[in-house]
């Protein structure tokens, strides 16, 4: 298990400057903005507007704060995304605007080139018990304090805080330690493999 504190996130402004994202994991960690493999992150959305244009690039948002905001994305039919929502998946190529529903929001986006990697992304639940991974899992506690037993081995993982399991991993015990959420995305090499860990 690697763990990264939230104190370990990198903030940075947002491709198209408007605003600024909170980097919480990138492949390959020596990655940028314009050549990763996979990244993560969040971002605070306060104004209505257009997103950042990353072509080749399959995009997941999910609405972690607030009360959420209508997504419009060219070739998908518009979505209204609240903290209750599917996670939203979309080509981060193709222009999309986002308009608030009644204030600011906290986003979770997760990006992966869609050549190399495809991602999945679920909100957790209260307890899992023997999640079967054979991809680079990253478990992100968003507002949940875990707990994560590992080859025999259990780990604590803090609110905000987020652990990455290797795709050799082949099963994880999580518990959240009270109410609060979290989410797990799996990362595959297109080849199936899921090799690179970040």
């Amino acid at each position: 298990m690697r763990l990264i504190e939230r104190a370990n996130y990198r903030s940075m402004p947002w491709k198209n400057g408007t605003s600024s994202t909170t980097q919480i994991a990138i492949c390959p960690p020596d990655a940028t903005i314009d050549n990763f493999d996979w990244r993560i992150s969040t971002a605070v959305v306060s104004s209505d507007g257009a997103f950042s244009g990353f072509p080749g690039i399959e995009r997941t948002l999910v609405v972690l704060e607030g009360a959420g905001i209508n997504l419009a994305v060219a070739g998908k039919q518009s979505a209204a995304l609240t903290r209750l929502s599917a996670p939203f998946t979309f080509y981060a190529d193709a222009a999309a605007h986002a308009a608030l529903i009644n204030g600011p929001i906290l986003d979770l986006n997760i990006m992966t080139r869609r050549d190399r990697f495809s991602h999945r992304v679920r909100r957790g639940s209260r307890l899992e018990a023997g999640v079967l991974i054979g991809a680079t899992t990253v478990v992100y506690a968003h507002s949940a304090k875990l707990r994560i037993n590992v080859n025999g081995q259990s780990n604590h993982i803090e609110m905000g805080d987020t652990a990455i399991f290797g795709a050799d991993t082949r099963s994880l015990n999580i518990v959240s330690e009270g109410p609060g959420n979290y989410y797990l995305v799996e990362f595959s090499e297109v080849n199936g493999s899921g090799a690179l860990s970040g």
